[in-house]
């Protein structure tokens, strides 16, 4: 039916000449042309009228049928992530937990070895400090033994001056150490104000709460769908803080480098 009628309005349409008025005559006829061109108009849109309201239709009731479809769809697939993402948080938690520990025993042990280090560089300043009264007293006597006297003297500085030596490289040793313990330890001493380092301040994101988080995400308050995916997306967290977004479970802290 549309074929035939697409071949009859071809038709009339290719059947209308060029126009070219000059007389009355020629007036009537392009008049004649007009109207049977604007019936086929008529025609035309009252046949496709009905075609299209069904159409219309039919794609109204599709619409209406995919959208429920589609919230069934999503109903299974939050009830689905909900536990994945309540397992990551979980997982989240017990590693900053042992990181915790493991970070807080390492500081333990660092402050053991620091003040082992220190005790050790104590008694070695102090017999050093002995050693070198000793040697004092030997360099007067050199200045007016003679002999033997002398010999042993000058035998006995040579020894006392190496045991210095050694409880020097012994001292150094343990420097070494506290230096290294030192620095895995927070010292109550502003770094800014040591001589030669200056003090670099950033901004990262803490997750304080996992749990809390997760919840601000799933409940659809963060204006961003990737952290459904990964709620500890600390880049795109750290986006949304920087913008002024408040989000339960996060916060931006000031973290120190030099």
């Amino acid at each position: 039916m549309q074929e035939e009628i697409e071949k009859s309005v071809l038709g009339v349409v290719e059947g209308i000449p060029v126009i070219i008025i000059n007389n009355d005559d020629e007036m009537k006829q392009a008049n004649e042309f007009l109207q049977k061109l604007k019936a086929q108009k008529k025609y035309i849109v009252d046949f496709f009228k009905e075609p299209k309201e069904v159409a219309n239709k039919a794609h109204k009731t599709l619409t209406q049928r995919e959208k429920a479809l589609v919230e069934e769809v999503d109903k299974k697939i939050k009830a689905v992530t909900a536990p994945m993402i309540t397992y990551d948080a979980k997982k989240e938690s017990e590693r900053l937990k042992k990181q915790q520990e493991m970070e807080e025993a390492i500081k333990k042990e660092n402050e053991k070895i620091l003040k082992a280090a220190e005790k050790k560089i104590a008694d070695l300043l102090a017999k050093s400090g002995d050693i070198q009264n000793q040697l004092e007293v030997v360099k007067e006597r050199i200045k007016t033994a003679q002999g033997q006297e002398l010999s042993l003297l000058i035998s006995q500085k040579a020894t006392l001056e190496a045991q210095i030596g050694k409880l020097s490289q012994k001292a150094t040793i343990q420097a070494d150490k506290v230096e290294i313990a030192s620095q895995e330890i927070i010292l109550n001493v502003p770094v800014s104000k040591i001589d030669g380092i200056k003090e670099k301040i950033s901004m990262v994101v803490e997750i304080v709460d996992p749990m809390s988080l997760i919840i601000n995400i799933a409940e659809g308050d963060i204006p961003i769908t990737v952290l459904c995916n990964d709620p500890f997306n600390k880049i795109e967290l750290k986006r949304l803080l920087e913008s002024g977004i408040k989000i339960i479970g996060a916060k931006l802290i000031q973290k120190k480098s030099y």
